[in-house]
């Protein structure tokens, strides 16, 4: 293990790609708190005495996980002192409670029981159901001693199983000083899941109700699964990300049963760069650039067009996808007949298309020009 160096250990971190979309935290407390989360692809058993995970011990998951990766994944036991935890790499404040969450944390990540129905195994490109957690033990000094807490080395050991994944390099970035300036717990925990579904992508559409209960762990309490409830609970959190400029303000389709939230990733505000003095002072004489045709654009909005297509397909329901064959089917009806076959397939290829782009939500030719400034609207 290296040395207590703090910007190499809080610089980027790591986590561990399978539990970024298992709803593993719970985010209530009292005597209905849940000790088990099933979904569609997890099963998340904790124990009696700790139950399962609260947020705090989300935040000593990814420095633990962190500090593996300073060790390149060579140990799974990680060494540290409950001191350095807690007040330089957790940035925790020097207090006694929150040595008690690290010792909660601890038992909790010992205790609780993952089952996985599709485990990515990143060495074999294979999913298989997995069971596993992900500690094994762990060590934490109780006795307290002046001026020497930071000399106490404790240590926690990553289970088999759970290592090996971390060794086949299955794991993503962790941005410590993004995670900072978070300060919702839930709002930490959405942008980890976010920030592995918007990498590479233009956007990423996901169902509002299997968002909160299926990705979250928002347990189906009452009136969870109406989308004004899960929405009231997410707002606040997705606020945050907004006002960070993590991501842009979300898109909502409020149309279907369960609505569609579509995000994008934002442009956060040391990556826009000021233009130089000259160009912000007025020409005499302004030069009037001719721009593309429509012709030269087509390509493009068609280009981009098909992968929202694509996208906004992805995202929908067995029944939503009977409802658009049915409008496109009622579309058809109204071509008017051709006597020339190659024309008429052409005008039924065409009304499918407008048709199906209509029921997605996707902007037409004029649309798409004045959304990327390529003709700008009167007045």
């Amino acid at each position: 293990m290296l040395g207590w160096d703090r910007e190499t250990i809080t610089g980027f971190g790591k986590e561990e790609i399978n539990l970024t979309d298992a709803p593993w935290i719970c985010y209530r407390s009292g005597p209905d708190r849940p000790k088990t989360i099933k979904t569609d692809r997890w099963i998340i058993t904790g124990t009696d005495a700790f139950g399962l995970p609260v947020p705090k011990a989300l935040e000593v998951y990814w420095a633990l996980v962190s500090l593996c990766k300073v060790g390149d994944f060579q140990d799974p036991v990680v060494r540290f002192s409950a001191w350095t935890m807690v007040n330089k790499i957790l940035c925790w404040p020097y207090k006694g409670s929150s040595y008690v969450s690290l010792r909660d944390s601890l038992r909790s990540l010992t205790g609780v029981q993952f089952v996985c129905k599709r485990w990515f195994d990143r060495r074999n490109r294979t999913y298989a159901e997995h069971s596993f957690h992900i500690l094994d033990q762990y060590r934490l000094h109780t006795e307290r001693k002046r001026g020497k807490a930071h000399l106490r080395k404790d240590y926690a050991v990553f289970s088999s199983e759970f290592f090996r994944s971390l060794q086949a390099g299955n794991v993503k970035d962790l941005d410590w000083q993004t995670m900072r300036q978070l300060r919702k717990p839930l709002s930490k925990r959405l942008w980890s899941y976010l920030d592995r579904h918007l990498h590479g992508k233009p956007v990423f559409p996901i169902r509002l109700s299997h968002l909160a209960v299926n990705r979250l762990g928002l347990t189906p309490q009452e009136g969870i699964r109406k989308n004004s409830v899960a929405w009231q609970i997410l707002r606040p959190a997705v606020s945050e990300l907004e006002k960070l400029g993590l991501i842009a303000p979300v898109t909502i389709d409020r149309r279907r049963d369960d609505w569609l939230l579509v995000f994008r990733r934002g442009v956060q505000p040391d990556q826009v760069t000021k233009p130089p003095p000259w160009k912000t002072q007025p020409r005499p004489e302004p030069v009037t650039v001719q721009g593309p045709t429509d012709d030269e654009l087509r390509p493009q909005y068609d280009q981009w067009a098909t992968s929202q297509t694509r996208v906004g397909l992805a995202g929908c329901t067995p029944e939503q996808r009977r409802d658009i064959d049915a409008k496109i089917t009622e579309a058809l009806k109204h071509c008017p007949p051709l006597q020339n076959a190659r024309l008429f397939e052409l005008t039924k290829k065409a009304t499918k298309l407008r048709t199906l782009r209509n029921c997605l939500g996707i902007a037409d030719f004029n649309q798409w020009k004045q959304q990327h400034c390529l003709i700008r609207p009167s007045g």
